[in-house]
């Protein structure tokens, strides 16, 4: 007869127990996933790459982004890709935390610009002043009786310079649908220039440009164009920093055309297409950004950001 061991048999036995009850799944309880952070975690963007085009490309800034004890970015250090031409941003701020000047100072490029910005009574952005070494453009905002911005008016301290003007569109919901900028419209010898675009379908994700800083929304956007004359046209960005709560980015069509050119002129810039593609974090932070843009039927990539950010655990 065979003897069994019967200390082993129960060892045997409460292991087959033990395995059978680990086995089993537990609905009542959650388990966090390993890619996901606390729910107290929060982020501090430190790192910007900015390329005029393809982010395949060599990048035009790659921005190092510091903070003062606020956490309101005090710094930004742009590296281009020559190490004798980096451009550094210093922002200040008033009582209320909002942007009172950026100076900007750059090692090579002359056009480098500092900003001042200055509100009304209602704490509203009145206008901003773009200074150089030699010239530079003041824009005037001018509100509506709700509060919205409805124009925006570039006088250039240069004599003769192209002065211009332009004018948001809302839709039934407040939100600007629509955007038209005139150029030269007050110069005698100057053919006046109409860009138009029309903001049209949503575009997947765009939440996530929400949460950009307000500091880096306009330093991108002065990245885009250093000069306000230009940069209010279709410089997204800054018709984002304009407009916090009432412009979104859609995908749409511009027209860039001369209004005194015969009706039958050729344009390569009627009905052309934008868009913009992003892509963004799991928690809804923004880490990449595109914009698309055609002329005379072909498309091409106008600029490309991607976002790098500090983990801070509370």
């Amino acid at each position: 007869m065979k003897v069994i061991n019967l200390p082993y048999a129960l060892l045997i036995v409460t292991c087959m127990v033990l395995f059978s009850a680990c086995s089993k799944k537990d609905n009542n309880v959650t388990r966090p996933l390993a890619d996901l952070p606390p729910k107290d975690t929060t982020y501090l963007l430190t790192k910007g790459y900015y390329w005029i085009g393809d982010s395949t490309d060599e990048y035009f800034y790659r921005d190092s982004i510091y903070y003062n004890v606020k956490n309101q970015i005090e710094k930004v250090i742009g590296y281009p890709p020559f190490r004798d031409d980096t451009v550094t941003s210093l922002f200040y701020y008033n009582d209320d935390g909002a942007i009172e000047k950026l100076v900007t100072d750059g090692v090579r490029r002359g056009y480098y610009l500092n900003y001042y910005f200055h509100y009304d009574g209602n704490k509203r952005l009145d206008r901003i002043i773009a200074k150089g070494n030699t010239t530079g453009d003041t824009c005037f905002m001018t509100y509506d009786l709700q509060g919205h911005l409805t124009d925006v008016t570039t006088i250039p301290d240069a004599a003769g310079s192209w002065r211009s003007h332009l004018k948001y569109f809302r839709d039934n919901n407040n939100q600007i649908d629509s955007i038209q900028c005139d150029f030269g419209f007050d110069q005698p010898l100057a053919s006046p220039r109409r860009l138009g675009v029309r903001l049209q379908t949503a575009v997947p994700g765009t939440a996530s440009l929400e949460t950009i800083n307000r500091s880096y929304l306009f330093l991108l956007g002065t990245r885009l164009n250093p000069n306000l004359f230009l940069a209010v046209t279709n410089d997204f960005y800054i018709h984002k920093f304009l407009n916090p709560n009432d412009f979104s980015f859609k995908n749409g069509v511009k027209n860039d055309y001369f209004p005194t050119k015969p009706a039958n002129y050729e344009y390569n810039d009627m009905n052309q297409p934008f868009s913009h593609v992003l892509s963004s974090f799991s928690d809804g932070r923004l880490h990449t950004y595109q914009y698309n843009e055609s002329a005379g039927g072909v498309s091409s990539v106008k600029s490309s950001v991607r976002l790098e950010y500090t983990t801070e655990i509370k």
